[in-house]
């Protein structure tokens, strides 16, 4: 669970523990034979992970103003940028970027909206002001969007524009690992990621 070269946060290690978890107890439930009963595991106690949750950065609606103004030679960063602005000001995670259309804007209460239904539990539907950035950004496309990389090329990218943006000021983050607290300074460009 540990890189040799930083160990994982705490909620990373939980995350992958959880997994574990579930794959043990599918394996019990289906008569595989284990040496415990997976339901016994208590693997955070153990290793005394901290259950306080990651503190994270946010973008703040001027530096979002800032990074949709920046001319990028690069097609690809300026595509990445573009989707990521419409994951922020819709606050859909990247795997939904995709279901941006012109057939899902409704007017809804006098306002133009998007129309989406969710994914998890029972299909709802949401209504997402249209902002005028996305707006914009899907009428500069044609409503023709372009395709949605990986979240590794996307965030390998946003670093690339964080940089070029200028979120170079450092900012610090306190994680928990191994159920201690570190604080960790980094340039803002790489902590910007997607959801």
């Amino acid at each position: 669970f540990w890189n040799a070269d930083e160990p994982n946060s705490d909620n990373t290690t939980n995350k992958h523990l959880r997994r574990f978890l579930q794959v043990c107890k599918r394996a019990y439930i289906s008569k595989v034979p284990m040496p415990i009963n997976p339901g016994e595991i208590q693997l955070k106690e153990h290793l005394r992970l901290s259950k306080q949750p990651k503190e994270t950065i946010a973008l703040y609606v001027p530096e979002l103003d800032r990074l949709a103004k920046v001319e990028f030679g690069n097609p690809n960063l300026a595509e990445t940028r573009d989707l990521f602005l419409l994951g922020c000001f819709t606050g859909l995670r990247f795997n939904r970027w995709g279901e941006i259309k012109k057939d899902n804007v409704v007017d809804f209460d006098g306002r133009q909206t998007l129309e989406l239904f969710t994914q998890k539990g029972t299909k709802k539907r949401v209504n997402i002001p249209l902002h005028p950035v996305v707006k914009e950004i899907c009428e500069r496309y044609k409503w023709n969007l372009p395709k949605v990389p990986s979240d590794v090329i996307i965030n390998r990218n946003l670093k690339d524009i964080g940089v070029a943006t200028g979120f170079t000021e450092n900012v610090k983050q306190v994680v928990q690992r191994r159920g201690r607290s570190e604080i960790l300074i980094n340039p803002k460009y790489k902590l910007i990621s997607t959801h």
